[in-house]
């Protein structure tokens, strides 16, 4: 566990750096617009002087101040070659187009702290695009009458059982693309069908599972992956999500090596739910995936941050 110091003021950041324990140092445009007017750049300088006087290298979060991600960019890289701080961190709120300036930076090889988070969702697709922090706001959520606690819980858990990893996985097909997956439907003589191609060395993935034994068959035949059919499981009045937890935990105490595919996705809800059931992977429809990066309260918190940022910059 860290602890990261939420301030730009520098009395603040200096008295809690000499005592040892900072981890991280976060700001934000609000924060920022608390400060004496003065020039943004050098701001950021002093807290950088003042992390190295105390010799803490420690992540130094510092937020873009546009809305728009083209801008965000180029922002991020004026960030680096500004402040020159190896450990810098830019903050780029959760959203559709800022996924790609996270991917972006991230590709050239620039720590990101996405931040704005309100729901599980939002931090994972965060994750997946790269970013080496999520912010989640407790206080925010908890405004809207959601339970922080449980967001702050599933995403733990979702990152430390793996959800966010991405493996290589080798074989060469007959199509000559190594990751091709041959799709084989569940079924007595499918599983014969699943053995002999696993013999030679051809990844398969067993679908149209639509309970806890079909899974655990496929996943015994040798399946790469078992497909869960999430939507069509509850259309039968089972709880699709127990279904789910019950395949990964048996996958998990066994050793059974399968990845667990959950499809039939109708909506977002269900994505949270698969993934904090314990799936490996969620095929999600592309209508769905702005949805999972939006929530009413980031909109509220990046345009409170820009509105306080600019009234601050302009009276500087």
């Amino acid at each position: 566990m860290k602890l990261f110091v939420d301030s730009a003021n520098l009395a603040e950041i200096e008295e809690s750096l000499a005592r040892g324990f900072v981890a991280g140092i976060t700001t934000n445009p609000s924060i920022l617009a608390k400060e004496e007017r003065t020039d943004f750049t050098e701001h950021i300088h002093k807290i950088i002087g003042l992390i190295r006087r105390y010799g803490r290298e420690v992540p130094l979060s510092v937020e873009v101040f546009t809305e728009d991600p083209t801008e965000m960019l180029d922002q991020a890289l004026k960030f680096v070659s500004a402040f020159r701080y190896p450990m810098l961190s830019v903050k780029v709120p959760i959203g559709w187009g800022e996924l790609k300036v996270i991917a972006e930076l991230r590709k050239r090889d620039i720590l990101v702290n996405c931040t704005c988070c309100m729901s599980f969702n939002q931090a994972y697709m965060a994750a997946l695009a790269g970013a080496n922090f999520v912010s989640l706001f407790y206080g925010r959520i908890k405004d809207i009458g959601y339970d922080a606690r449980s967001v702050v819980e599933q995403t733990a858990r979702a990152f430390r059982d793996g959800g966010v990893r991405s493996e290589a996985l080798k074989f060469v097909s007959v199509f000559g693309y190594p990751m091709l997956s041959v799709k084989v439907p569940i079924g007595w003589g499918e599983l014969k069908v699943i053995a002999e191609l696993r013999k030679r060395d051809i990844m398969v993935n067993c679908t149209c599972c639509m309970s806890f034994n079909q899974a655990y068959m496929g996943a015994l035949a040798g399946a790469n992956f078992v497909s869960l059919f999430y939507g069509r499981i509850k259309d039968i009045g089972y709880d699709a999500r127990s279904v789910v937890e019950q395949t990964a935990r048996a996958f998990r105490d066994g050793g059974v090596r399968s990845e667990i595919i959950v499809g039939s996705i109708r909506h977002i809800a269900d994505v949270n739910e698969a993934l904090g059931a314990g799936a490996h992977i969620v095929t999600v429809p592309p209508k769905f995936f702005p949805q999972l990066t939006q929530h009413p309260k980031t909109t509220e918190a990046v345009d409170q941050f820009l509105g306080d940022f600019r009234k601050w910059s302009e009276q500087a």
